[in-house]
């Protein structure tokens, strides 16, 4: 990540200008995600073990 502070901005500005576009047109749900960009690339086999783990 070269700059952290960029992306953190971009990430909170976007997502409250989708607020804000929600509110203006009565949108009743909103779902929000993310996404964590990691070092190392885990297997689906690993991936299918966590959701298991969750559920």
């Amino acid at each position: 990540m070269a700059d952290p502070f960029l992306d953190c901005k971009i990430n909170v500005l976007g997502t409250l200008n989708l607020l804000e576009a929600a509110l203006l047109n009565n949108v009743s749900n909103f779902i929000f995600a993310f996404s964590i960009v990691k070092d190392e690339i885990e297997t689906t086999e690993e991936m299918i073990d966590k959701v298991r783990n969750i559920l």
